[in-house]
């Protein structure tokens, strides 16, 4: 201890014109008379005057620098109304300073200005001020009130991290941009108010926020950063804005009191462990989107509470134990026509009780899902009929001269068809008659990509039994075949 005062005591060297006035190193900014605080010889209660005078001419103190009273036993210090800007580190870690007041004209405070204050409780910010720098406030952990100006339009990473005590803030609503971590561990911060010009939430920016129960996310948000709001753990409710786009890693792991989630048609990618051991989820519907949606691996592990997933024809693609420990899951629908792509292995739904759950797919699926892993672990798989997918179009079957034709509506569409007869028999009898019907039976239905299978269509070819002139062999003589005649007639014609 005493070394590190003796420490502090010595001149700082480096700064050409460099003044000692009662315990407190200048520097006078050469060519103006206007001085810098630059070091701290002293402990306990600082006074900083508005001038200094050296040689005989007098200095305004305008600034206090970097470093200045770092890690420095200050426990009261008064700024004087001359200075317009506080440096980094500037008081970090001044751990027994419970109070400060920063004068209005100041403009700048820097990183970390006032990092590890853990005495500090209270603070007003000038509103001269437009940007609350990185750490500003970090590690403040007794910090229970700050004034923030409506000049500001930034805070940046870590500014308010760890400011434990701290159960209330109001943001500005100029601020468009807050950084990573800026209110992270903030531990009794029960509710904040994102500013509407914010349009993306950044990594980790409310982790650990554990009495957050609400937040509203503005609409111009597209996306969430990884760990954005992980371990809030009274969070309960939260509605996604329709313009998001991508969840990231991480980004509500954790929230266990978390009971609904909204997600928004515009959403493409939900990331890994994006909502891991959120367990008092009881349903979870992934909607439908103009975008392939992609659920990341372990997006919705240890979800135990839910016990409905659906999922809309636009997921593209699910991760690897996407859906492991949803240990209560009864009924999974899939509303698609293709079964997704399985990232990594086939154990999306590892520590589910699949043998006494239902899978619901489209009557096109069924075969697949009963074939494929680990669809075909689920207890009962059943076709549905879901109207929010459009139908395919029935096919039209037409017959002329020995050839079926198929056509459907529906652009893109397969056609499944099938050729039987009632006749398709053989045997032997006495002399006599076997009966036969006229007609062979053609069933058919159509099949595309985003929509449901189409309505079976059923058409009777009938036979040709040597009727003379019935030459579209449908067991008359009409006009058609009058037309057809002489088609034949003119085609011999032309060849003479």
């Amino acid at each position: 201890r005493l070394f590190a005062i003796l420490l502090t005591t010595l001149p700082v060297l480096g700064f050409a014109n460099e003044v000692y006035v009662d315990g407190l190193y200048y520097n006078i900014i050469e060519g103006t008379t206007q001085a810098e605080v630059i070091s701290c010889g002293r402990e306990g209660d600082i006074v900083i005057p508005s001038t200094i005078t050296e040689n005989g001419i007098e200095y305004k103190v305008t600034s206090i620098g970097d470093n200045v009273f770092n890690s420095s036993y200050i426990t009261s210090i008064e700024i004087p109304t001359s200075v317009t800007s506080i440096g980094s580190w500037a008081f970090e870690y001044c751990s027994a300073l419970s109070t400060i007041e920063i004068p209005a004209g100041v403009t700048r405070i820097g990183s970390s200005a006032f990092c590890g204050c853990s005495s500090l409780s209270s603070i007003k910010i000038p509103s001269g001020v437009t940007s609350i720098e990185s750490d500003t406030f970090y590690k403040c952990y007794n910090l229970t009130s700050i004034d923030i100006p409506s000049s500001i339009t930034s805070i940046k990473s870590g500014a308010f991290s760890g400011c434990s005590a701290l159960s209330s803030i109001d943001i500005p609503a100029g601020v468009t941009s807050i950084g990573s971590s800026a209110f992270a561990g903030c531990a009794s911060l029960s509710s904040i108010e994102i500013p509407s010009g914010i349009t993306k939430i950044e990594d980790y920016v409310f982790g650990y926020c554990r009495s957050l129960s609400s937040i509203d996310i503005p609409s111009g948000v597209t996306s969430i950063g990884s760990k954005a709001f992980s371990d809030c753990t009274s969070l309960s409710s939260v509605e996604i804005p329709a313009g998001v786009t991508f969840i990231g890693t991480s980004a509500f792991d954790g929230c266990k009191a978390l009971s609904t989630i909204k997600l928004p048609s515009s959403i493409f990618l939900i990331g890994e462990r994006a909502f891991s051991g959120c367990s008092s989820l009881t349903s979870l519907e992934i909607p439908s989107s103009a975008n392939n949606i992609g659920i990341g691996q372990m997006a919705f592990s240890d979800c135990s509470g839910i016990k409905t997933i659906e999922l809309s024809a636009s997921v593209f693609s699910i991760g690897s134990a996407a859906f492991t420990g949803c240990s209560n899951l009864t009924d999974v629908y899939f509303y698609g026509t293709r079964l997704p792509q399985l990232g990594g292995f086939t154990n999306q739904f590892d520590g589910c009780d699949l043998g006494n759950a239902t899978l619901h797919v489209s009557s096109d699926l069924l075969d697949d899902a009963l074939n494929a892993s680990p669809w075909r672990s689920f207890g009962n798989v059943v076709f549905f009929d879901n109207p929010n997918v459009p139908q395919c179009a029935a096919p039209t079957i037409s017959y002329k001269t020995g050839k079926l034709s198929f056509a459907s509506a529906t652009p893109g569409a397969q056609i499944h068809y099938e050729i039987g007869s009632t006749d398709a028999l053989s045997g032997s009898i006495d002399a006599g008659d076997v009966e036969v019907s006229t007609f062979i039976t053609v069933t058919a239905y159509a099949t595309a990509i985003g929509y449901r299978r189409s309505v079976i269509t059923t058409y009777q070819v009938p036979f040709s039994l040597g009727i003379p002139g019935d030459l579209n062999h449908d067991g008359e003589v009409n006009a058609t075949d009058i037309v057809e005649i002489a088609n034949i007639i003119l085609e011999k014609e032309s060849e003479q």
